[in-house]
C-alpha cells in the first residue's frame, strides 16, 4: 500500500506541477506575455502576423528544452540515483515556476528584454529542469516499487492517476490564469497566479518526497519491498 501511495503521488505530481501547460499551451502564454502591449486584455484579439510567427518559432526551442533535460536525465540516473535526481529536478521546477510567475506579475515592473526574454527562459529552465528528474524518475519509480505478482495493476492505477490529472490540469489553465490572476485590469496578460499556484504544489511535493521516498538506485525489487514494509530512512541507509 505504502508503495502504491508512493507511485500514485508522484505521477499526480508530475501532472500537477503544471508540465502540459507548459507543453500545450507555450504559444498562447507567449502570446499572453505580448497581450497588454497590444491592447487586447481579453484573449479575444489577433496578433499581427510577425508576433504570432515569433511566438509559434519560440515554442520550438522551449519545447525541443524538455528533450535535453531528459537526455541528460537518462544519462545521470543511474549515477546520481532517482531520489535524489527527482528533488534537485523539483526544486529547479519551483525556482522556474517562481520565474515564470513574476514574469507576469503586475507587481514586477520589467523593461526591454526582460519583459519580452524572461517568460521564454523560465520556461525553458522548467523544461530542463522537469526533463532531468520530473519526466523520466516516476516512470521509472513504478517500475521498480512494486511486487512481481501486483505489479501489472500497480502500475495501471498510477497511470491512470497520472492521465487523469494530466486532463484536468490542461483544461483549468487558461481558466485558472484568469481566476489566480493578481490583475484586476487585464487578467488575460498576468496569468502569474496560475505559476504560483503550481509552484506551490511543487514546493509541497518536494517536502512529501523528502521524507517519503526511499532510493532504490542499485537495489534488487526484494530489498526494495524490505525499504517499504520496514520503514527505512528514506535514502535507503541502514
Amino acid at each position: 500500500r505504502r508503495a502504491l501511495a508512493l507511485g500514485c503521488f508522484v505521477q499526480l505530481l508530475q501532472q500537477t506541477v503544471g508540465i502540459n501547460t507548459i507543453m500545450y499551451y507555450s504559444a498562447t502564454i507567449l502570446e499572453m506575455a505580448d497581450s497588454e502591449s497590444a491592447g487586447d486584455c481579453s484573449g479575444a484579439g489577433e496578433l499581427d502576423h510577425d508576433s504570432a510567427v515569433r511566438e509559434i518559432c519560440l515554442s520550438a526551442p522551449v519545447a525541443t528544452s524538455q528533450l535535453i533535460g531528459g537526455s541528460l536525465g537518462m544519462v545521470v540516473m543511474d549515477r546520481a540515483g532517482r531520489r535524489s535526481l527527482v528533488l534537485v529536478s523539483l526544486a529547479g521546477v519551483v525556482v522556474a515556476l517562481c520565474s515564470l510567475g513574476a514574469a507576469f506579475s503586475p507587481m514586477v515592473q520589467l523593461q526591454g528584454a526582460s519583459a519580452a526574454w524572461l517568460p521564454v527562459v523560465s520556461m525553458v529552465g522548467y523544461l530542463i529542469f522537469f526533463g532531468l528528474g520530473m519526466g523520466p524518475v516516476p516512470w521509472t519509480l513504478n517500475a521498480e516499487i512494486y511486487p512481481f505478482e501486483c505489479r501489472a495493476l500497480c502500475v495501471s492505477a498510477a497511470t491512470m492517476c497520472n492521465w487523469i490529472a494530466n486532463v484536468l490540469v490542461a483544461a483549468t489553465f487558461l481558466d485558472l490564469s484568469r481566476a489566480l490572476s493578481t490583475s484586476q485590469t487585464c487578467p488575460y496578460a498576468h496569468p502569474d497566479g496560475a505559476f504560483w499556484m503550481y509552484a506551490c504544489v511543487g514546493a509541497v511535493g518536494w517536502l512529501v518526497l523528502a521524507f517519503a521516498l526511499p532510493e532504490t538506485k542499485g537495489k534488487s525489487v526484494q530489498e526494495i519491498q524490505d525499504l517499504f514494509e520496514s520503514g527505512s530512512h528514506p535514502t535507503g541507509a541502514e
